[in-house]
């Protein structure tokens, strides 16, 4: 009865949960998790965040089967390197919402499955800079700092954007790009939610666990 597993999969959110306020993994979590992935466990980190982070922190980890970022948008198997589910947000879409940033003044950056897009570092942009500086060379987070935006995108091969984040200290300015944002919901497929001063705008309308429940290889 020692040995038996008392879960099969364990899922676990990053930022406010596993990190801690220096965006770390503790000792003793790290220790735990190692435990648990012993006795056959199955161990998924779910995240908001882009898959290049995620990653980093899942090998460092030894977690290194599936991840879940960007929101639910996608679901990568990191041993066989291959994406098992994704909902990536057109190129179309992406520089409509461009347009509508610009026009308003609104400050925004664009997560894709390898970087961090904006203009400055600003808001959460900030934040992973910060965390980059306390971070090793292979585990830190890609950020490009792009002046033309619209630009930039339009002439991207890839086509691999998670999610926009979309930040401002004035609500009557960000109110007016949730009204806007909600066009494009309601037309495009593209949802939202908002906290504050800030919006996330991504693909799809579940949640990251909704996305994992869904998905045939959880449900074994």
């Amino acid at each position: 009865m020692a040995n038996e597993k008392m879960y099969k999969l364990i899922v676990m959110d990053l930022d406010g949960t596993l990190l801690n306020s220096y965006s770390q993994v503790s000792e003793v979590n790290k220790q735990a998790i190692k435990r648990v992935i012993e006795k056959g466990s199955e161990i998924v980190l779910c995240s908001g965040r882009g898959f290049a982070s995620v990653k980093s922190i899942a090998n460092e980890l030894g977690a290194e089967n599936y991840v879940i970022c960007g929101n639910g948008s996608l679901i990568y198997n990191i041993k066989n390197e291959k994406i098992i589910y994704d909902n990536f947000i057109e190129k179309e879409k992406v520089l409509q919402i461009i347009q509508i940033c610009e026009e308003n003044s609104i400050y925004y950056s664009i997560s894709t499955t390898q970087n961090i897009i904006a203009k400055s570092l600003n808001y959460n942009v900030l934040f992973y800079h910060q965390e980059n500086e306390k971070k090793p060379e292979g585990q830190k987070t890609n950020i490009n700092i792009v002046q033309d935006m619209y630009k930039y995108i339009k002439d991207r091969k890839e086509e691999d954007y998670l999610k926009i984040n979309i930040c401002d200290d004035h609500n009557v300015i960000l109110n007016r790009c949730i009204r806007c944002s909600t066009y494009v919901k309601e037309d495009n497929k593209i949802w939202h939610r908002g906290n504050r001063d800030r919006i996330l705008l991504y693909r799809n309308n579940k949640s990251k666990c909704k996305q994992m429940e869904r998905n045939t290889i959880f449900n074994k």
